[in-house]
């Protein structure tokens, strides 16, 4: 469809130009640690690019079609129902997430056929291997497929943005109302917010008890999911919070968590070249000192502290 006229043409770019703003001071309300740093214009793009494919891939679910463009995207985008921070947090976190699985990926000396779900697929524990199973299973889906991205979701969020994608559909004409109606039903009557990989991950991390402890401290041998899971069960500040605080530009988080483990400096510098990758050393300069001088019941002391100012 074509532009009209220019007076078109400049409603439809300062539209564009007031959601990219609008996404912007989002991003500043959950990132952490809170500081004057703006979100850089990349961050801003992949966030919007991951809420975009969340979008599609209920569109997908409710139609049932293999469209590649969200038909609800320019109104939900432009009225302002995306900016919940939920859906912001949900799509930042999936996107640090996605680089942080790059790094580890393309870091020299990691094989991921040695990583724990991989070696705990023949575990004589069947409950083990099953799960490590599924988590395998999971983790192909999410990295493959964005149209299970929705699956991520908890349930409660789900409903919010399932039913205003409803809306929007119905508002552009796309489909007849009992038809999408019936279609949101199911869609939230068959959703499992525990099959996503993270959510398998905590499971396993629990029955796996302190035999495994060594392996789950190191994100190059047990995975970024078992890594982020173990740092979950730890310090109870969920998953999602834990994956912006390891991928943060500020290495200091980082450090603070790895401390509380009472890791040493050569195993932590391993640690930080796997998840920075080759951004390692010039995102984090002169870290040792500092990290040999953190004492870890000060560390975990701090950690509480992020616990205490996300209940308020």
């Amino acid at each position: 469809m074509g532009i009209a006229n220019p007076e078109d043409a400049v409603t439809l770019a300062t539209g564009q130009i007031l959601a990219t703003y609008a996404l912007r001071d989002d991003l500043l309300a959950v990132l952490f640690p809170r500081g004057n740093n703006l979100p850089s214009e990349l961050l801003q793009s992949r966030v919007r690019l991951k809420l975009q494919a969340l979008t599609l891939s209920i569109e997908q679910a409710l139609l049932g079609e293999t469209s590649q463009h969200a038909q609800s995207w320019g109104l939900l985008s432009a009225s302002g129902l995306l900016r919940q921070p939920a859906l912001i947090e949900f799509a930042l976190s999936r996107t640090v997430e996605d680089a942080l699985r790059t790094n580890i990926q393309s870091a020299f000396g990691i094989s991921v056929l040695g990583q724990l779900p991989v070696v705990l697929l023949a575990h004589e524990n069947e409950r083990l291997s099953e799960m490590a199973r599924k988590l395998l299973h999971a983790e192909q889906m999410s990295v493959s497929d964005n149209s299970q991205l929705f699956q991520r979701l908890d349930s409660e969020t789900l409903h919010l943005l399932c039913w205003r994608v409803v809306a929007a559909l119905l508002e552009g004409k796309v489909a007849e109302n009992v038809e999408l109606s019936e279609a949101a039903q199911t869609l939230l009557s068959t959703h499992d917010a525990d099959l996503n990989p993270l959510a398998i991950a905590r499971k396993l991390v629990f029955f796996l008890g302190q035999d495994y402890r060594q392996e789950l401290a190191d994100p190059r041998k047990s995975g970024l999911n078992l890594f982020v899971a173990s740092l979950d069960q730890d310090y109870g500040l969920g998953s999602d919070f834990l994956l912006r605080l390891i991928g943060s530009e500020q290495v200091a988080p980082l450090l603070l968590l790895l401390k509380g483990q009472s890791l040493s400096t050569d195993e932590v510098a391993e640690i930080i070249l796997a998840l920075r990758g080759n951004n390692a050393d010039n995102a984090i300069p002169d870290w040792q000192p500092v990290y040999a001088a953190l004492d870890p019941v000060e560390a975990r002391a701090a950690i509480a502290s992020w616990k205490l100012d996300a209940m308020e």
